[in-house]
């Protein structure tokens, strides 16, 4: 490598770091219990694409106008009203919808397909002293056959 592709990497390099993290503190992330701090890039001043966003809590994902939106991990930290629960899957302009699994605090784990935050359609609920059910699930309620394992 010449000195003159040398520079050419390094501007690379420092305007890619500059990038993250000089103008994505001026994008707006739409959640106000993540926007505290916002890393990833940016378009038109909203997070859009890959990022990370922290306030009371924690969503590492994907971005749309400012929303989540797309596959990502969502963390309950201390401070929430639902502390130490995380949810990883799908989201759809800021509610979970599409396939996911919710981890409660209790140990408790929601499986399958979600929407505007709850389980709907099939899915399984598997509980930490090994219960299970599998069913179809209306507002993370069991609604209609399934089977439930002791």
């Amino acid at each position: 490598m010449n000195m003159r592709q040398f520079i050419i990497l390094l501007l690379f390099v420092f305007f890619g770091i500059f990038h993250t993290t000089a103008f994505s503190a001026k994008c707006k992330v739409n959640d106000p219990d993540i926007s505290n701090e916002y890393i990833g890039p940016c378009k038109n001043g909203l997070a859009h694409g890959n990022g990370i966003a922290k306030g009371r809590d924690e969503y590492r994902g994907e971005f749309f106008n400012g929303d989540v939106h797309g596959l990502g991990v969502y963390i309950w930290w201390p401070s929430s009203n639902w502390a130490g629960q995380r949810y990883e899957g799908e989201h759809k302009n800021g509610n979970w919808r599409g396939k996911g699994t919710l981890f409660l605090a209790d140990g408790t784990i929601f499986e399958g397909n979600f929407l505007n935050g709850s389980l709907n359609g099939k899915g399984t609920i598997k509980f930490l002293d090994g219960r299970t059910f599998v069913g179809t699930f209306l507002n993370s309620t069991p609604d209609g056959f399934g089977i439930y394992t002791v």
